[in-house]
């Protein structure tokens, strides 16, 4: 999905509701990278899970996920605190 299509699943479904992470929250300008896991998982994450595996192949901050996902920092930072928890990006 490319920022100028529009979102078909509201912002709150991508979190499934939640405001805090599984996980440990991490800050928004924590900078984050693909471990080797989450590239041999890419192929499995689905929708922005994959978009963020992505964008982290390089080191890349929260905020700039988010700016990236034209979604709410807040919305960003629980998907990347997740995929942190799951070891599949690192800080």
């Amino acid at each position: 999905m490319t920022p100028r299509e529009p979102r078909v699943v509201p912002v709150y479904a991508l979190t499934q509701g939640r405001t805090r992470s599984a996980g440990h929250d991490l800050p928004w300008e924590a900078l984050v990278t693909t471990t080797d896991a989450g590239r041999e998982a890419h192929g499995r994450l689905r929708f922005e899970h994959a978009r963020i595996v992505e964008l982290c192949r390089r080191p890349i901050s929260i905020a700039e996920v988010a700016a990236e996902l034209a979604a709410l920092i807040g919305v960003a930072r629980v998907l990347v605190s997740d995929l942190y928890a799951d070891g599949v990006v690192m800080v």
